[in-house]
This record gives structure tokens, C-alpha cells and sequence, in this order.
């Protein structure tokens, strides 16, 4: 009967992390526990300075250092987990899974708990392709990807546009400095700032919604419409409005209640009702002219000369 063939990559031993993985490597120092079965001592990968001296058949006197440590280098090999392109942040002390490829002297490694006790802060970055082209590798660019990073306090979502689609998308949450974005890559975004306590939101564009504390902005180069049922503007101070060129106010009924002030040309159409003190000042401007009935009730002041035509009853 044929030997069954089996894979030449095989497990090689449990493993203990001699030192914290550094963030940026996807290479461990690792003690392979089988290989050391009366290893004592805390776990390290502390390196030993080895001498001896021999002597050979002609008495010459030999000698030699070597430099020993316990562990190996092994490198990550995301099994079952492809998508994940960062390796976990393994720390001293954690165990893991070795494997090794025939006889060579390359280790690769692999989680077996999530250590709870031993973990530390981590940085994980989740990728999907988003690439519909063949034989051609994928980058940032064209990818969905994830990070979570608790080293830098962030979460971070983003989008491609690889595939046709019409925007980019990117969503981070920045825990370090309080703030919250949403963008795209068309000149929109969302931010909200929870230290300065400021929400302000961009279209591409320029049109503003601000927030900033207790003030408010909006802005925009062509036109702000308020729309509603009921709509209430209270100031407990000043009120003011200045237009360029023409403000227009138009309802069944206008009504002003306390003391106004109009200056240069204002212009009433309709019916027009003026309760309380009325003070009329022409210095040399334009003169004013009232047309339709025009009811007023209480005191009027007039500077400047007054002039009234007659009225002529019919037929004489």
C-alpha cells in the first residue's frame, strides 16, 4: 500500500511570545515550547553569549563564541483570515500556534486565544477588494477597508470608487481628539468636534451649517428658505437685517408692534394702519409719497414744508 501523501506544511509546537511584537512587524520572537521541554524561567528573548575552547591533535588551542536564545523569528500567516491585513498584537507571555514548511529553518505563526489578560492596545485593518480587474494587485486605493486602531484612538471606515462607483466614502471616528467626520470625495462633510462643542456641515458647493457653541451660521452663495406652518424669530436684544438691494415682506397682514425706525426709500403697498407717536422727517431727500387709504391714530409730527391739494366735490 502507497504511503498517503501529507502536507509538507505541518504544525510545529505551542509557543510562547518572548517579546511585544513591534506594530509595524508581522515577525515574532517565540520560544517553541516542545523544542524546550525543561525550560525554566520567565520567557524572554534574552540572547546568551556561548563560549568554549578545544584543543586539536596537534595541541593547538581553539576557541569560539556563540551567540543562544530559546526562541525563533516566525512570521504571521493569517490562516482562514485573509481579509486581515494587520497581525494580531501579540505581547510577551501570549501563546501561539508554529508552523514550519518541510525542513526548513522559516517559522511562521499563528493566534490560539485572544489573551485578555496579556493584550494590550491593538491596531486591526480589515481589507475587501474592491477590484474587478484580473491579475492586479490590490492597494488602499482599491479597497474597502476597516481600522480600528486603540494605539491611535481611531476608527476609521472607507470606500473605493475601483469598481465605477461614483463617490469615495471615508467615516473616522477620532476618540483622541473628540471628533466625528464624514466625507466624500466631491467636497461634502460632517464634522463634529465634542471638545470645542461644534457641529459644522459643507456641500461642495459652500454652502455652511455651523454650529460653534451658542452661535449659529449659515451660509450660502445663492438662496436660505425657511419653510413652515409657524415661524417665530425672538431676539432678546437687537434684530437686524440688511439686505443689498430689496427686502420685501408680503402677507395678508404686517404688523409692528413698538417703536420703528425706517430710513432712506421705503415702500408700503396696500392697506396700511400706524397706532402711537408718528414722526415724518424730509431733510432734503427724496420726497415720499402715501397712496390708498392711510389710516393714523395719535400724534404726528411733520418737519419740513406740508403741502395738501383740495378736494373738489363733484360737479363744482
Amino acid at each position: 500500500m502507497e504511503a498517503q501523501s501529507v502536507s509538507k506544511l505541518q504544525f510545529y509546537s505551542l509557543g510562547l511570545v518572548s517579546a511585544n511584537k513591534i506594530l509595524s512587524s508581522k515577525d515574532i520572537e517565540v520560544t517553541p515550547v516542545e523544542d524546550f521541554p525543561m525550560l525554566d524561567g520567565e520567557i524572554t528573548d534574552h540572547i546568551d553569549l556561548y563560549k568554549a575552547t578545544s584543543k586539536d591533535a596537534a595541541g593547538s588551542t581553539t576557541k569560539v563564541q556563540i551567540d543562544t536564545t530559546a526562541s525563533v523569528k516566525a512570521t504571521w500567516l493569517p490562516i482562514s483570515n485573509s481579509n486581515r491585513r494587520t497581525p494580531p498584537d501579540v505581547r510577551r507571555g501570549e501563546t501561539v500556534v508554529l508552523y514550519k514548511f518541510s525542513d526548513t529553518d522559516k517559522f511562521w505563526w499563528n493566534t490560539l486565544f485572544n489573551d485578555s489578560r496579556l493584550r494590550r492596545l491593538e491596531t486591526v485593518i480589515y481589507a475587501f477588494s474592491d477590484n474587478a480587474e484580473e491579475n492586479v494587485e490590490d492597494t488602499a486605493t482599491s479597497t474597502y477597508f476597516l481600522e480600528v486602531s486603540t494605539h491611535r484612538k481611531i476608527i476609521h471606515l472607507h470606500t473605493s470608487k475601483s469598481d465605477k462607483e461614483p463617490f469615495i466614502y471615508d467615516v473616522q471616528i477620532n476618540a483622541k481628539e473628540g471628533v466625528i467626520t464624514i466625507t466624500d470625495d466631491a467636497g461634502n462633510y460632517f464634522i463634529l468636534n465634542s471638545r470645542d462643542t461644534r457641529l459644522t456641515m459643507r456641500n461642495g458647493d459652500g454652502s455652511i451649517v455651523d454650529i460653534d457653541k451658542t452661535n449659529i451660521t449659515l451660509s450660502s452663495t445663492d438662496s436660505i428658505t425657511l419653510k413652515s406652518k409657524n415661524i417665530h424669530v425672538l431676539s432678546e436684544k437687537n434684530t437686524t437685517v440688511k439686505s443689498g438691494k430689496i427686502t420685501s415682506i408680503s402677507s395678508e397682514k404686517n404688523k409692528i408692534s413698538g417703536g420703528a425706525e425706517l430710513n432712506d426709500t421705503v415702500s408700503i403697498e396696500g392697506y396700511a394702519t400706524l397706532t402711537g407717536g408718528i414722526s415724518l422727517s424730509n431733510a432734503g431727500g427724496a420726497a415720499g409719497s402715501i397712496d390708498g387709504d392711510f389710516n393714523i391714530n395719535g400724534v404726528i409730527n411733520v418737519e419740513s414744508l406740508v403741502s395738501s391739494n383740495p378736494i373738489i366735490a363733484p360737479g363744482l
